[in-house]
């Protein structure tokens, strides 16, 4: 089955990677293949973005190397190219690009598409759980009221009726998500289509 609660932290700390003053860092370090590899796991283009990443390097007066970058978008989309890279892409929002190859373009569209079904419902419980955790701090207190603290109580009891009610629409996007794929996976494996590397228990693992 297609993994969805992990993502729920995910998008609580999902940041930018290779912004501001960690290029110049990356820069500095002569890093090129950490480039290439985290260009790739977001299905970027080589040359327009190689180009990019060159002409901000020059900046630095540091020379780009094209080869190991290369070799490290390689490697990125690696991740990037499975079903459980395109469903954690769909569902934190991220645009779909079609650089893995039309073979498998039609799987890796639809598990796209799935995540970004998923997308609002993830989002909704990962501001639940974290509104969960702040009033348990609330909770711990020293200075509370009784009054407020049964507030409180009765908030979290909310709360974490809420946060069954999403967990369990989750469970039947997934659901649904994993026989869907799974039948596209069947028909095109009946096409001659070597999907060894495709599976939905690839998708559960993350490889």
């Amino acid at each position: 089955m297609v993994r969805t609660r992990g993502w729920i932290f995910i998008v609580l700390s999902l940041s930018c990677a290779g912004c501001g003053a960690s290029r110049h860092g990356t820069c500095l370090n002569g890093d090129w293949y950490k480039i290439g590899r985290e260009d790739g796991a977001e299905g970027k283009t080589a040359i327009h973005h190689f180009h990019n990443r060159a002409n901000t390097c020059s900046a630095f007066n540091f020379a780009a190397d094209e080869r190991t970058y290369l070799k490290g978008r390689h490697a990125g989309l690696k991740e990037y190219c499975t079903i459980s890279g395109m469903y954690g892409h769909g569902i934190l929002a991220k645009p779909y690009r079609p650089v893995c190859g039309n073979q498998f373009e039609s799987l890796f569209r639809l598990a796209y598409r799935w995540g970004h079904n998923a997308s609002p419902t993830v989002n909704q419980l990962a501001q639940v759980e974290e509104a969960i955790r702040n009033a348990d701090d609330q909770l711990r207190e020293e200075r509370i009221r009784p009054k407020r603290k049964e507030r409180i109580r009765d908030e979290i009891e909310r709360l974490e009726a809420e946060r069954a009610r999403l967990k369990h629409e989750l469970d039947r996007i997934q659901r649904l998500a994993s026989n869907e794929i799974g039948r596209l996976r069947y028909q095109l494996g009946n096409k001659g289509t070597d999907l060894s590397h495709y599976s939905i228990r690839g998708a559960n693992s993350g490889h």
